[in-house]
């Protein structure tokens, strides 16, 4: 059983979340101590006990935050020292012994520090918690000291749990792969995550198409074709790969062919060795100076087809419903036709098809799309000599549009045109490109629409996978569209094709482990949440009867 979706890894995100800043964590802070220090008085309250135990809390973190200052941050120590505060309330009110709070918040730290942490981080922070309890609270050493070996004892075969479930998927143990995720998306650290997906990785090769136009030996822009997924999220793995190619290379226009996941690089290492070879690509074809044009509509995908004269020919495949990535096998049985097809990637809901890698597993939906770019290969709607014209705009949003911005290209053949946008983004909501489609349609015969399917923004907000191209800001990103394909029909110039190939050979995911990886994901996170309830569970026991 698998997660063919990836909801595991998309339901996750919803607990990452982001602290405020420090001054307002100080005020929060702040604030609530003076009204627990109210309280304390109002209700006769120790206010020694509560000054002793404030201490017990705070300096353990302190002590964790030498060791470790990446994770264990102020801001975030502040976080943990909230939480805390926010449990001592009840204590207050009902004159029970803070040490009650000052033990859930620790047990709940455990967990966490387990997480992000490393032993020595772990270690000095419980000892340093225990050692303050035995010569500030002697009296609750011995039962605190009991709860936390008991909380321990428990979470044991949970955590060992946790660790076998991916390690029997990937080979790598999940206690070290959530670690390394956490380093990464709490400190920005790259090398223990991508150590772990190198070693669940495969080494292959994935082509990447270059088109290289030019006008007598002048470039004037590159399409560029990549068989290399842009992901897995924000910097890890192929992620950068459409801005580093599309800022690093004169006019390019980055699109994918069809792949997925199990196409992403492991190493973000390897991205600027392949953004300056694709630069420098050699050509492997003859140019050529003229092509045929080719459409046809299919109930899943249209189909636009430019066959060169030099034999290679460029098949543009536009979902008609919301679609997820287009399996990578489909490519490959087209590309040894000598046909590089484009995944356009350009319409997501919160229904959507995705076909599956196998397709065995769904051969009618497979034969669909195979009839639609057939159908398009054999017919012709213009022949004629090629003219291009490219153009760039810089335009990012940082919510739904990346660095690489808004590119595109407008290719004349025998008189009719064909308008390529690429916008640098992870696919495009339904109304946004019926909007594309009403505004800018008119302007050329043909418009092709499409994202770079980077996944830069992949998990940076809270609660949500990515935001889809449209989503905000759809009126100025229509006008940039405007202008960028109005621009490139200003630089269009006549123009020869020569397409070249750049062999990606490095360690690639596999899309069957990520599957199962995901389904573990959700297991797991159902299982630290059970650990966090349980910790929270002792804290209301122990207010009860403590």
């Amino acid at each position: 059983m698998t997660d063919a979706k990836f909801e595991g890894f998309r339901r996750s995100y919803k607990w990452l979340f982001r602290l405020p800043g420090t001054c307002t964590m100080v005020a929060v802070v702040s604030g609530t101590l003076l009204l627990e220090l109210v309280l304390s008085i109002a209700v006769n309250y120790s206010v020694q006990e509560l000054a002793k135990n404030l201490l017990a809390v705070f300096l353990p973190y302190i002590a964790s935050h030498i060791v470790d200052r990446k994770i264990l941050t102020w801001r975030r120590i502040l976080g943990f020292f909230t939480v805390f505060l926010i449990l001592l309330l009840p204590a207050i009110l009902l004159r029970k012994t803070p040490v009650v709070a000052s033990t859930a918040v620790v047990l709940l730290s455990f967990l966490v520090f387990i997480a992000t942490s490393g032993e020595a981080s772990l270690v000095i922070f419980l000892s340093s918690y225990l050692a303050l309890l035995y010569f500030l609270y002697p009296q609750f050493f011995l039962p605190s000291l009991v709860e936390i070996s008991l909380y321990v004892l428990a979470s044991l075969p949970v955590l060992y749990n946790i660790d076998r479930r991916v390690r029997k998927v990937t080979g790598v143990g999940g206690l070290k792969f959530l670690n390394g995720f956490l380093r990464y998306a709490l400190a920005g650290e790259k090398n223990k995550i991508e150590e772990c997906i190198k070693a669940s990785s495969s080494r292959r090769t994935i082509p990447i198409h270059v088109f290289t136009f030019r006008d007598n030996g002048e470039v004037l822009g590159r399409l560029v074709v990549s068989g290399v997924h842009p992901g897995p999220l924000r910097t890890l793995g192929s992620s950068t790969i459409p801005e580093k190619v599309v800022t690093r290379c004169l006019r390019s226009v980055f699109l994918k062919a069809p792949a997925g996941h199990g196409e992403n690089l492991a190493l973000s290492n390897e991205v600027d060795r392949v953004a300056d070879a694709i630069c420098d690509v050699t050509p492997s074809s003859e140019e050529s100076t003229e092509a045929t044009l080719g459409f046809a509509q299919g109930k899943l995908v249209n189909s636009l087809s430019i066959k060169l004269s030099n034999g290679v020919t460029l098949c543009f495949l536009d979902p008609q419903i919301p679609m997820e990535d287009i399996p990578a096998i489909l490519r490959e049985e087209f590309e040894s036709r000598g046909v590089v097809l484009v995944d356009l990637h350009n319409s997501i809901s919160r229904e959507y098809l995705q076909l599956p890698d196998d397709p065995e597993d769904s051969p009618e939906l497979y034969l669909e799309v195979k009839q639609t770019i057939q159908e398009s290969l054999s017919s012709e709607i213009a022949r004629g000599r090629i003219k291009a014209g490219f153009a760039w705009s810089s335009y990012s949003d940082g919510i739904t549009v990346g660095k690489a911005g808004v590119s595109c290209v407008v290719v004349e053949v025998g008189g009719k045109t064909v308008g390529i946008l690429s916008f640098d983004g992870n696919n495009m909501t339904p109304d946004f490109k019926s909007k594309l489609f009403r505004e800018l349609g008119k302007e050329v015969d043909h418009l092709i629409v499409g994202t770079t399917d980077t996944h830069v923004m992949t998990g940076t907000f809270q609660g949500v996978d990515y935001y889809p191209v449209g989503t905000v800001n759809d009126n100025t990103l229509l006008d940039v569209a405007q202008k960028c394909l109005s621009e490139a029909r200003e630089n269009m110039k006549e123009s020869s094709v020569s397409h070249g190939i750049f062999p990606v050979n490095s360690y690639f995911m596999d899309s069957a482990k990520l599957k199962g990886l995901s389904l573990a994901t959700r297991l797991n996170v159902r299982d630290g949440l059970a650990l966090a309830t349980l910790a929270f569970l002792s804290y209301v026991i122990l207010l009860t009867i403590g």
